[in-house]
């Protein structure tokens, strides 16, 4: 039954973008608010589909805890949700992606239009620092700007190396300016938001949470505490199951 609503819900997601591609490829040429406004629509009615189709529903826990200024959000990226959620929780983020997207018929030339942050990753530095300058635009015209720390989709308890990027932002753009979110995966897509002193932490198949407040700003330190507590927590967490 699930791997039949999983392909009703790609069916349908591949008609929609076709037909809504099509007639709103026009608006490419509109002003940018205009711009976002179809591609939010766009973003409401996948999920829907969604919910209607598969049966998966969100909930957004913490939302106040985000700065009222704009900030970078570094965001655990683990399945294809957060690319879809987000720009409906976050007012008009901007994002860090690769820049092979914007080669996509209507949906990268969309990307591209919003002013997302294309990354070359062959150019090494001079994407870094290209990367860091758009960024700083970005915050200074209002919009909060969203990187995936690890460059690509990471399965829950995965471990993979952070991107240079990342770091690049943070040297960059300061500390002050930071916001962590790690979300839920398919199973109980639901953002969890941490300030800048407190490092947190979902373990997707208990569907639980945790925080670990510092005395601190994030910053080298925490690569080394990161993985025993982690470890520490999850093993907990396992063990407390029924």
């Amino acid at each position: 039954m699930a791997v039949l609503r999983s392909l009703l819900f790609n069916v349908a997601l591949v008609a929609w973008t076709l037909c809504y591609g099509v007639v709103a490829l026009p608006m490419l040429f509109a002003p940018r608010a205009t711009c976002t406004k179809v591609a939010r629509f766009w973003n409401h009615v996948v999920l829907a589909l969604l919910g209607f189709l598969v049966g998966l529903r969100y909930e957004v826990r913490g939302r106040d805890n985000l700065p009222a200024r704009p900030c970078v959000l570094a965001i655990k990226h683990q399945s294809a949700f957060e690319t879809l959620a987000f720009p409906l929780v976050v007012e008009d983020p901007i994002f860090v992606v690769k820049r092979e997207l914007f080669v996509i018929p209507v949906f990268g030339w969309y990307l591209a239009r919003l002013g997302m942050i294309g990354i070359d990753r062959r150019a090494g530095p001079k994407a870094l620092m290209s990367i860091v300058r758009r960024a700083k635009v970005a915050l200074e015209r209002g919009h909060h700007v969203i990187i995936f720390p690890e460059g690509t989709r990471v399965a829950p308890y995965a471990r993979r190396a952070y991107n240079p990027g990342v770091a690049a932002l943070y040297a960059h753009v300061g500390g002050g300016d930071w916001a962590s979110i790690v979300p839920h995966t398919w199973l109980r897509a639901m953002p969890v938001i941490g300030r800048t002193r407190a490092l947190p932490l979902v373990d997707p198949e208990a569907g639980a949470a945790c925080v670990l407040l510092t005395d601190r700003d994030f910053g080298p330190w925490a690569a080394e505490v990161w993985t025993p507590f982690t470890d520490a927590v999850l093993d907990e967490l396992r063990e407390t199951q029924p």
